[in-house]
């Protein structure tokens, strides 16, 4: 996960960065799966998809990456009886057709353990780190 556009009207807006980091070219299409989670429990719902981007089949080459841009909304921009706040320990990113996910360090972040209060959104994947 990378610094991204900052952050603004109460959110934050970090990129998610894949590499290829393989000897052979390969293709990537689409949305991540995206989700918090503390311990083995996921907190509230997973990332809603930001439909502002067309999704277009990008090639990378070995050493190449792909980006998404991620939109997470500060809980405390919630009351707190809506959201209940419950701090996240990681996020589990999904790439796009993918069963396994990818872990990484989501500590400083909290996320709504109710799921009716979306915080998580995520655009498709797009050429380059940015």
């Amino acid at each position: 996960m990378t610094q991204g556009a900052g952050g603004g009207a109460g959110s934050s807006y970090p990129y998610l960065v894949l590499t290829n980091s393989g000897s052979r070219t390969c293709t990537l299409r689409g949305y991540p799966g995206v989700s918090l989670r503390h311990g083995d429990m996921q907190i509230g719902a997973a990332a809603e998809r930001d439909r502002t981007v067309d999704a277009s089949t990008i090639t990378l080459q070995p050493g190449q990456s792909a980006h998404s841009a991620l939109r997470i909304v500060n809980a405390g921009n919630f009351d707190s009886s809506a959201c209940t706040p419950t701090a996240a320990d990681t996020m589990l990113i999904y790439p796009p057709d993918q069963k396994e996910s990818i872990s990484i360090d989501a500590t400083g972040i909290t996320g709504c353990a109710n799921s009716d209060t979306q915080i998580l959104y995520v655009q498709v994947f797009q050429q380059g780190e940015e």
